[in-house]
């Protein structure tokens, strides 16, 4: 039979494992979520069947790439046209675009970055900067406004052993038009793993960065994987949520952007069957 005092140390042992798990449980919760609006996808014009980045000039327009051509394609969203299309050098792998005041920045896979000064002139002045960083595959940048830094991030792995288990973004700074080598944020993928347990990141691939964006008004910095995970970090890389999207409407995510504080607009590239979409969705506190 159990003694009085073994019962209580029972009792209270119980209430500690119980407590641990909870806490356990509840250190990572989204408190915000993106909800789809289902009744507006665009389906993009042929010119961007390919679409690998976008950032937004106005309310209704955007500025987009695909990943072939040397080619600034403005769209207008409102109206479903591409209105304006800006050369800015020969065909190549870009994958990265980002307003920087009258400025545009474009960025290449193998880390050469364009600077288109002064867009809205005829013939602007184009000029680039190779950056050569310590990464294959360079596919996501936006403009922090607030620091006046481009994030650059690779799609997978730093080439260095040491953070092979993370993923590195790097910072370019706008006034002296330099890069940083080592890392301003290392996504930690064992957090990742840690946070949600049914994502399989037993391949590289299983988390390779498309894009990224900066929240306009927070220190906020969104992603998305090729597998449609929509990941958010602050600027010392710890995760704040991840949630999966509908990947059917989502088969190849290449681009994400804000526009405005509330709404975060990602495309995704077509194929030979398939147009080029972009698809709408609003953030919800929970």
């Amino acid at each position: 039979m159990i003694s009085k005092h073994t019962f209580k140390k029972i009792i209270v042992l119980t209430l500690l494992i119980c407590v641990s798990c909870s806490l356990k449980e509840s250190k990572f919760k989204n408190d915000s979520e993106f909800k789809e609006k289902k009744d507006d996808q665009i389906k993009l014009p042929d010119d961007l069947k390919e679409i690998s980045g976008l950032d937004m000039i106005s309310k209704n327009v955007c500025i987009a790439i695909n990943d072939e051509d040397g080619i600034v394609y403005f769209y207008d969203i409102e109206k479903r046209e591409i209105t304006r299309s800006l050369k800015f050098a020969e065909k190549g792998d870009y994958e990265g675009i980002a307003l920087v005041n009258s400025d545009i920045y474009v960025l290449r896979s193998d880390s050469r970055l364009y600077h288109i000064q002064n867009y809205e002139e005829e013939e602007p002045t184009i000029i680039q900067y190779d950056l050569n960083l310590p990464a294959d595959d360079n596919e996501s940048m936006c403009f922090d406004e607030k620091r006046n830094i481009l994030y650059l991030a690779p799609k997978g792995q730093f080439e260095h052993d040491k953070h092979k288990n993370s993923r590195p973004i790097f910072e370019f700074s706008i006034e002296t038009k330099k890069v940083k080598k080592i890392p301003i944020i290392n996504i930690d993928l064992d957090e990742v793993k840690d946070k949600t347990k049914d994502l399989d990141l037993s391949k590289e691939s299983d988390f390779w960065i498309t894009d990224i964006c900066k929240h306009p008004t927070e220190d906020i910095i969104y992603l998305i994987t090729s597998k449609a995970y929509l990941v958010s970090l602050d600027l010392d890389g710890k995760i704040l949520g991840i949630q999966q999207l509908d990947k059917d409407r989502l088969p190849q995510p290449e681009g994400i952007i804000f526009n405005g504080n509330k709404e975060l607009i990602i495309c995704s590239e077509g194929d030979k069957n398939h147009k080029g979409i972009l698809n709408f969705y609003t953030l919800e506190n929970k």
